[in-house]
């Protein structure tokens, strides 16, 4: 399903409650993909081909801090609004749906930051319905305050490859390099250095690995290094969130690897609901089905837990 918005008078409150009530017979959450860095939603469609099979309602979008022309302008906390206004809005607040967000990578940080206020529990709390019922993070960063994608690599900082610029922009006109500068500035946008078909799709056949490659984007060097903000992610909140927090640990991944995303977990300090799936940075590309099932099986469970106990707590990752 594609987000959208219909402003007409008429149809607009007609086609809503057709939304609402479409969901509601189907019993089934809207699935938000949240990309990693450098990468789209299309990137995602294998994976999102097979949950729309299964009859899931699928919502992604880009982040502003991919291939942006104002680099210097987009921060990891920019990325979160985003989602926070363009997609958790739309479908919770005006349509009332109940939604699972999947999280990828650099993605684990601004949809945690997005999330905060939208969990169902709180919402039913407030008599209100929809709501965000459980969260997954594939290969992903989990930071509770304060912290950027840098800040959560080994040392503190960015790996090599992540410092190189992808290619320069088509050449502007010298009015329009005075008038925005930084738009020029290479150092602002970040591309992998390291062949990105080895590090992003060391899993994947040649041909594959170089479409989806060629797919990657520029993106802006500060949304890799800001923080998302200083509220606390709404997943630590074990009233509305325990049992419905799992991690997708990826144990080839070139990118983030295993011992990374392990640390990275436990330093979380709550129970996750986990699963190692043998592939790389991007199982919803190399293991599609295998990944699919997996959030099926988790929509399913938390959809149908009630209230805020969460059901039974996951696999606590140490």
């Amino acid at each position: 399903m594609t987000s959208f918005r219909i402003t007409h008078p008429i149809l607009a409150p007609l086609l809503l409650l057709l939304l609402i009530s479409i969901t509601q017979i189907s019993g089934l959450p809207t699935i938000v993909i949240v990309p990693g860095a450098w990468q789209s939603p299309i990137h995602y469609t294998k994976l999102t081909t097979f949950l729309r099979s299964e009859g899931y309602p699928i919502v992604s979008r880009s982040h502003p801090s991919v291939d942006s022309l104002l680099p210097a302008r987009r921060t990891s906390a920019g990325d979160a609004a985003a989602i926070h206004d363009n997609v958790l809005f739309p479908l919770i607040e005006e349509e009332g749906q109940d939604v699972v967000l999947v999280m990828h990578g650099y993605g684990g940080l601004v949809g945690s930051a997005a999330t905060v206020g939208w969990s169902r529990v709180e919402r039913r709390e407030k008599g209100l319905p929809g709501g965000v019922i459980g969260v997954i993070f594939i290969a992903a960063f989990v930071s509770r305050i304060g912290n950027s994608m840098a800040g959560l690599m080994p040392g503190g900082r960015l790996e090599e490859w992540v410092l190189k610029y992808k290619r320069e922009k088509k050449k502007r006109g010298k009015w329009l390099t005075l008038l925005i500068p930084h738009v020029m500035k290479p150092d602002l946008q970040t591309f992998p250095s390291t062949s990105p078909t080895s590090l992003f799709y060391n899993d994947l056949n040649p041909d594959l690995a170089a479409l989806f490659a060629h797919e990657l984007r520029n993106q802006s060097l500060i949304s890799l290094i800001s923080p998302t903000g200083i509220v606390p992610p709404a997943w630590a909140d074990n009233t509305h969130y325990a049992g419905r927090r799992a991690y997708g640990f990826t144990v080839k991944d070139e990118v983030v690897p295993l011992e990374t995303q392990e640390a990275i977990a436990g330093l979380a300090g709550v129970d996750f609901v986990t699963r190692y799936f043998e592939a790389g940075h991007s199982p919803f590309l190399s293991v599609p089905d295998e990944l699919g099932e997996w959030i099926v099986g988790l929509a399913m469970v938390w959809e149908h837990i009630g209230g805020g106990d969460g059901g039974q707590g996951g696999v606590a990752v140490t």
